[in-house]
């Protein structure tokens, strides 16, 4: 998206630490005071986000590792793994309750990755690793932008 004439953009980082099991859900907060006013009702109008993964503990790349489940995992054991991601003007108690039709939803970013096993004779004789990436960004789910009056919120 080109930039216009009126438009801002903004960059923010966080961080955030995962591990190996569940974690619940995490929020970042993303301070726009500086360009809205809850008082009098002035805010913007988000056209576009975007999130990058990063990984900081890859030497030389910080790359992020798509096999969520276990990086270099063999297909020996069926598992899954998910990430999911989103903006949003509400804090929601836990991911599982954030959807593209969630209210003040910005946008859902999905990371999942998936091991199937093949069967044959019942033996494991391996299988199969699925990654997968869905994007529903603001231009997807709010063509004329999304206008917010308050902080953002990163989960």
């Amino acid at each position: 998206m080109a930039k216009g004439k009126n438009d801002l953009i903004l960059r923010d980082r966080m961080q955030f630490t995962f591990t190996g099991d569940d974690i619940p859900t995490l929020y970042g907060r993303v301070d726009l005071s500086d360009y809205v006013s809850i008082p009098k009702s002035e805010g913007l109008k988000i056209k576009e986000i975007r999130f990058q993964v990063r990984d900081p503990t890859l030497a030389n790349v910080g790359s992020f590792n798509q096999l969520l489940l276990n990086p270099g995992a063999t297909t020996t054991a069926a598992g899954a793994a998910f990430l999911k991601m989103y903006t949003t003007t509400t804090a929601y108690e836990t991911a599982q309750d954030v959807g593209i039709g969630s209210p003040n939803v910005i946008n859902v970013v999905e990371h999942q990755h998936y091991i199937t096993l093949a069967q044959e004779s019942a033996v494991n004789v391996g299988g199969n690793q699925l990654v997968s990436y869905f994007e529903y960004g603001v231009p997807d789910l709010h063509p004329d932008g999304f206008p917010v009056v308050t902080d953002l919120l990163i989960g």
